[in-house]
């Protein structure tokens, strides 16, 4: 029982840990870089002079436009690959942890049944 429950329930969990939350790490990562240049960016558009020229500016809000796009992108790629994170550990994790512990509570019922009968 302790060998089965070591390969269907430790070994996923760590593979699923090392594959999947890695690359989850580099994502933030991305994420975060490209959030705080954002937010830098933002903040020069919002400290420029209405006193700059009109290209100046006209350059600026394109130049902030694209960010925005990117930065849109990103965090849509960012959010899929949390969901998928959750699928698969739905799938890879808690339905083997379901069918253990189902399996686990069958056996107890199980062996309280034949204590409770070995009593009458």
């Amino acid at each position: 029982m302790a060998l089965s429950v070591t390969e269907t329930l430790i070994k996923p969990l760590e593979k699923f840990r090392k594959e999947q939350l890695g690359a989850v790490k580099e994502e933030k990562k991305k994420f975060d870089k490209e959030t705080e240049k954002n937010y830098t960016l933002i903040d020069k558009h919002l400290n420029l002079s209405a006193k700059k020229k009109d290209s100046h500016l006209q350059e600026a809000d394109v130049q902030v436009e694209q960010n925005r796009q990117h930065f849109y992108e990103l965090s849509l790629e960012y959010v899929c690959k949390l969901q998928e994170i959750q699928e698969r550990k739905k799938f890879e994790f808690v339905e083997p942890v379901s069918i253990v512990a189902g399996c686990s509570a069958g056996f107890l019922w199980c062996d309280t049944n034949v204590f409770c009968f070995s009593f009458h």
